[in-house]
């Protein structure tokens, strides 16, 4: 059960634990003065809850007296005091590294708050791996989106992205707690992956996972089921297309997606959006569009001008035989991180077993090959060096099965129209942008007050991504990030993220 699990030991002899200082008695910098005063709001929160519990005046105590000689403050005290405070002050990562501290005989006041000092110190360290906050960074002022520098081992990539996401994390999955009620704690899918990761989730994501849920401060199964997306109404929608420099005149090659999410109608603005710039100590740096607590994403691309984009098949009926395996987020994931051209990432895709229906469109930058993929479990259709493809949430490759998706029928017609698919027009770089925000509704014959599931721009848009690969360059909106600027397009450049430097160091230097 997502919301009573106490977390998962199961990979952790082969994990590092978080990289934190020992709390000590000398510090380089006393961060209380001599005197200890009583200015800091962490000093005087803790003061405040030791003298509610003991009855003492707050004057009364001594930073340098013993807790539990002095004033009778035993370790379950001071447990409940840190978990008080790591709420007021949004520092839940403390409350995983209770485990580690010292709570005896010995421990003093002082000790206790230099211990979280630090880790405040190293938070702002965290929270700067949001590129939007360095002042070299060449994100657009203005831009909403998080862009997070996730660098090293799975673990560390995974602790990193939950210490900087976590309070949009635990919106997330709040509201979705709140919208399913009891039908959470009755998933069999959940409930069987918690006993066994292995069925969904490769080592590499159940160690990210592990190092979320301690970056967190949560428990391993909450993070499961976070990543897993069984929920009906987490199903997304999508349209893509893609066409070649080869057939697309100066405007040159155009790789193209909608990410589309029924939850959003549901949660609305709770829902936290990230791009992920993952580092990975033995893999390609690549931009990943994900949400906040998400191992992988379904979009995205990598420092090899390799560009992989994303649609659920929704005409391929969830099945006994198909419901096992690798979701689809780590598979994106995983192409990313360990391709370099389409036969690469064919051989990644292949080397993993999988999960559902979905579709991949791939495309390289340096020679303007593209290469479309569906599958449905096991079942694969692969269709290779193409110049143009377009498709939406339903097959073209494998023979018809179950009824059929009228809305992702409709939506690609409308792509179609709009294009000028059949006489192979040029497609420019407006002519990709405003396609994707499109709100005719090819049912009604119009456009309808509000966009629909029938038209390209869907009711639950969760943004429009427009990749000019060879360029270098990005055009995304912003999504629930800013819903009042929804059609607007921000240019990011793609060769100043994918080659930047990591941030390892620093990250290394604060929690040494």
């Amino acid at each position: 059960m997502i919301a009573l699990g106490t977390g998962s030991d199961y990979w952790q002899a082969k994990m590092k634990p978080p990289r934190f200082s020992a709390p000590t008695d000398a510090v380089s910098v006393d961060v209380f003065g001599n005197d200890a005063g009583g200015t800091d709001a962490l000093s005087a929160a803790c003061l405040g809850f030791l003298s509610r519990k003991t009855g003492y005046p707050v004057t009364v105590f001594d930073f340098d007296a013993s807790l539990e000689e002095a004033y009778g403050v035993d370790g379950y005290m001071l447990v409940e005091m840190l978990i008080e405070v790591s709420k007021r002050f949004d520092l839940s990562p403390l409350t995983g590294l209770i485990r580690d501290l010292d709570l005896g005989a010995s421990c003093t006041l002082r000790r206790l708050l230099n211990f979280i000092h630090r880790n405040l110190d190293s938070e702002k360290v965290y929270q700067d791996l949001d590129l939007r906050r360095r002042a070299e960074s060449s994100l657009p002022a203005d831009f909403p989106i998080p862009v997070v520098e996730l660098t090293g081992s799975p673990y560390e990539i995974g602790f990193q992205h939950g210490r900087n996401q976590a309070a949009q994390t635990k919106q997330v999955t709040r509201a979705v707690a709140r919208v399913l009620g009891p039908r959470i704690l009755d998933i069999p899918e959940l409930n069987e992956a918690i006993c066994d990761p292995t069925l969904y989730f490769g080592e590499s994501e159940i160690e990210e996972m592990q190092g979320l849920a301690d970056g967190l401060g949560i428990s391993f199964p909450a993070v499961l089921g976070h990543n897993l997306g069984l929920y009906p109404e987490y199903i997304p929608g999508c349209s893509q297309f893609v066409v070649s420099e080869d057939v697309n005149g100066t405007s040159g090659m155009l790789h193209c997606v909608n990410e589309d999410s029924p939850i959003t109608m549901i949660i609305g603005s709770a829902m936290r959006r990230v791009l992920q710039l993952r580092n990975p100590a033995d893999g390609y740096r690549s931009l990943l569009y994900s949400i906040a607590g998400q191992v992988g994403g379904l979009n995205g691309i990598n420092e090899c001008g390799l560009t992989v984009t994303t649609t659920i098949l929704l005409d391929r009926p969830r099945r006994p035989e198909t419901a096992k395996g690798r979701i689809h987020p780590a598979i994106v994931k995983n192409i990313l991180e360990n391709a370099d051209c389409i036969e690469s990432a064919l051989a990644v895709f292949h080397s993993l077993d999988r999960n559902g229906a979905w579709s991949l469109c791939l495309s390289e930058a340096n020679t303007g090959r593209i290469c479309y993929l569906e599958y449905d479990g096991h079942d694969i259709f692969v269709r290779n060096n193409l110049k143009r493809l377009v498709s939406t949430n339903h097959a073209i490759l494998f023979p018809p099965f179950g009824n059929k998706v009228m809305h992702s029928e409709y939506r690609l017609q409308r792509l179609e129209q709009i294009l000028d698919w059949e006489n192979e027009g040029e497609i420019d770089l407006e002519l990709a942008k405003s396609s994707l925000r499109d709100r005719f509704d090819l049912q009604r014959g119009r456009v309808p007050a509000h966009p629909t599931k029938n038209s390209v721009r869907r009711n639950d848009n969760q943004g429009s991504l427009v990749f000019a690969p060879q360029e270098g360059r990005l055009f995304i909106t912003p999504g629930p990030m800013q819903p009042e600027r929804e059609d607007h397009y921000y240019e990011l450049d793609l060769n100043g993220l994918l080659s930047q430097p990591v941030a390892a160091a620093e990250i290394e230097e604060a929690v040494a």
